[in-house]
């Protein structure tokens, strides 16, 4: 809790306010952090393959990545689903004895004998419970490195209002208690700021630890569920905000 009383405020609180005077005032921060059951999971992953032409190694993680789009939306419990494939590379692999000979200093002048292809993948699906089963289908369709990044709200801007409503709130309260103990009567706000203490540019900041997930799609028709069934229990997601209030008093 802040309370400033400049020496100003204070002559005016003793002697009262003179026509064009900054009027008495109580000065108060408002916080507030609540806590949401997400409703999203994002999913991190990479397809990779080995293969002794470029052609083998494109249709070997092709063929997989094909399957993850046909079977992965039809996941037991998923509501909707994006699959983003959008970064590939395929490279050579060089034969390593030269590069070792060489000290890896002439690359592209020794013979190539495979290459290595890969393609990295971002899922985001809905409900957040299904977020481990997702992981494990996705492991058996051939990902690799597979992890969970992340659980979101699909309403984050909802959830920060409720969280900036409450902060004004618990602003006001703050600012009541103090009036009545100076035997004061609030009137109302004068100003009210996001984020730490007044700024002269009329900027603050809200505060949230969650990011917005992007568009999703709805999820298929046929039931399909992994061999082996992760059940993880996804956390609250906690929003925050902060707002400095300063109140009128008379």
């Amino acid at each position: 809790m802040k309370i400033n009383f400049v020496l100003p405020l204070m002559a005016a609180l003793l002697f009262g306010c003179l026509p064009g005077q900054t009027p008495n005032q109580i000065i108060v921060d408002g916080q507030a952090a609540l806590k949401f059951e997400p409703d999203s999971f994002t999913l991190n992953a990479s397809l990779r393959s080995r293969s002794e032409t470029q052609q083998q190694a494109l249709e070997a993680f092709a063929g997989r990545l094909s399957e993850i789009r046909e079977t992965l939306p039809n996941l037991d419990g998923l509501t909707h689903l994006t699959i983003d494939a959008s970064l590939a590379q395929i490279n050579p692999i060089q034969n390593s004895e030269c590069m070792q000979a060489a000290r890896y200093s002439t690359e592209g002048q020794c013979r190539v004998e495979g290459y290595y292809g890969s393609v990295s993948l971002t899922v985001t699906g809905s409900p957040a419970s299904v977020s481990g089963h997702a992981l494990s289908l996705l492991s058996e369709l051939g990902a690799e490195s597979v992890a969970l990044s992340s659980y979101s709200l699909s309403e984050l801007e909802s959830a920060q209002q409720e969280a900036m409503d409450a902060a004004v709130k618990d602003a006001h309260i703050k600012a009541k208690k103090i009036a009545a103990a100076a035997g004061s009567t609030l009137i109302g706000p004068i100003r009210i700021q996001y984020g730490d203490g007044f700024r002269d540019d009329g900027y603050g900041r809200a505060y949230a630890d969650v990011g917005s997930p992007g568009p999703i799609t709805v999820a298929g028709a046929r039931v399909v569920r992994p061999e082996t069934d992760l059940d993880l229990d996804p956390q609250p997601i906690k929003i925050e905000a902060k707002v400095v209030a300063a109140f009128e008093i008379e």
